[in-house]
């Protein structure tokens, strides 16, 4: 029997039971790919694909699944695409090491991985971003160099339920207080390993069970893109404005636009490609898909955050059925040395999350007034279906999230009323 070459994708946990999981699978080559998923991605999508099932809890038992895996079905791996940045890339970096497959290197992943060694880095090559310290205890020396309001994140991972901001120094007082005490009850002991860090003229350890990411509170609206870098080259894949929810780090829609209209909003397409060489210098890297999260304020960027691998949202829905190609398939193209499409067509869109009002058991939802809208809707998607309970949201935000409506070309300048007409359209009852 011939020997077959397939590439391995690493699914970590965090995206295993998300509403979008299928479409980070869409576009894919699923038949050169091996999916490496736990129970709950299985049961919700039924993958159809090559998948091993594990629940990532011993790195080296998941290694001789994969093993088996590939004497059996005579394979030979030939790239691994991981997405496992909330686990540092432990999972993904392990397995490149077993197979000897090229993946980033060491410094590069403790780089992208650990919020204060990417804000550091970032300074160093240029990349515009606020001001930003290291903290563990309340140091008024220290906050008096960031200033008020400010943001404390956890250095490691990307969820919002570790951020908050802070008006004054009574509050960060208490958030950092509430912050030691979670993070020090969490058991995911990748996600918090301590970092040693050293470029010749710094060495830096970084403990993120102990010490945290205080940051400047930047003014101005929020966006996302996805960059391919191929060969030195910088394309963008797409370019994403956010619409922010009253809780901080979380968003009511998504504006999925094109090149032209990027403009509108006082972005320059040349400066932000300028910005993602940039942080790929600093990621040391020159291949791959990353993704960027920055503030635009009087045409302006400074960059939030980056990552080695695409933006993970609601919006993969709509790349998916706008541009039938998706960011992570164009990762995995460009890993397994194919073609790459047209990037970036004209099509523009809206996702609107429908955020629910009140707590209780779901009994009824009504959509049908969404129709008397005159928007063009592509579909609408719910997460939670009628017998299901919403708790309260107002400690778990993800919890107010019942499912998003895809609008196909808005008027980007009604795009503020439409989130707000879509939330009025959906009746949603509770018993």
């Amino acid at each position: 029997m011939r020997e077959t070459n397939v590439s391995a994708l690493i699914f970590p946990n965090v995206f295993n039971e998300t509403y979008y999981g299928i479409y980070l699978t869409r576009y894919l080559p699923k038949e050169e790919l091996l999916m490496i998923v736990n129970r709950k991605f299985i049961e919700k999508f039924h993958p159809e694909s090559n998948v091993i099932v594990d629940e990532f809890n011993d790195i080296q038992f998941l290694i001789n699944k994969i093993e088996q895996w590939a004497k059996k079905n005579n394979t030979r791996f030939s790239a691994i695409i991981g997405i496992d940045d909330d686990q540092q890339f432990e999972v993904s970096k392990r397995i490149a090491e077993h197979f000897k497959l090229n993946f980033y290197s060491e410094r590069t992943l403790k780089i992208a991985c650990n919020k204060f060694l990417m804000k550091y880095r970032f300074e160093k090559c240029g990349v515009p971003v606020g001001k930003y310290t290291l903290i563990s205890n309340f140091d008024r020396k220290s906050v008096q160099k960031i200033g008020y309001p400010n943001v404390l994140k956890i250095l490691t991972g990307n969820s919002s339920y570790f951020m908050s901001v802070n008006k004054n120094e009574s509050e960060l007082k208490n958030n950092l207080t509430h912050l030691a005490k979670t993070v020090k009850a969490e058991r995911d002991q990748l996600q918090f390993m301590d970092v040693n860090y050293s470029d010749g003229e710094r060495k830096i350890l970084t403990r993120p069970r102990i010490e945290f990411l205080l940051e400047e509170f930047l003014e101005g609206d929020e966006y996302s893109c996805d960059f391919l870098l191929k060969n030195g080259k910088i394309s963008l894949l797409r370019v994403v404005k956010k619409y922010k929810a009253e809780k901080f780090g979380f968003f009511n829609g998504f504006f999925l636009m094109n090149k032209r209209n990027a403009s509108l909003f006082g972005l320059n397409l040349k400066n932000l490609k300028g910005i993602c060489k940039l942080i790929a210098d600093a990621f040391e890297i020159d291949f791959g898909v990353c993704m960027v999260d920055f503030i635009l304020k009087d045409g302006n960027i400074r960059v939030i955050e980056a990552t080695v691998r695409p933006g993970m949202a609601a919006f993969v829905h709509l790349m998916a059925e706008l541009y039938s190609y998706t960011s992570l398939g164009i990762l995995a193209l460009l890993k397994m040395g194919r073609s790459i499409p047209k990037l970036w067509p004209e099509e523009e869109g809206l996702v609107v999350y429908v955020t629910a009002d009140a707590t209780g058991k779901i009994v009824d939802i009504d959509v049908k007034g969404l129709y008397q809208l005159g928007l063009d809707i592509m579909e609408v998607k719910f997460y939670k279906k009628i017998g299901d309970r919403v708790t309260d949201y107002h400690d778990d935000y993800w919890e107010s999230y019942l499912g998003h409506v895809l609008v196909k070309n808005p008027d980007i300048k009604d795009i503020p009323q439409i989130i707000d007409e879509i939330n009025r359209a959906v009746k949603v009852s509770y018993g």
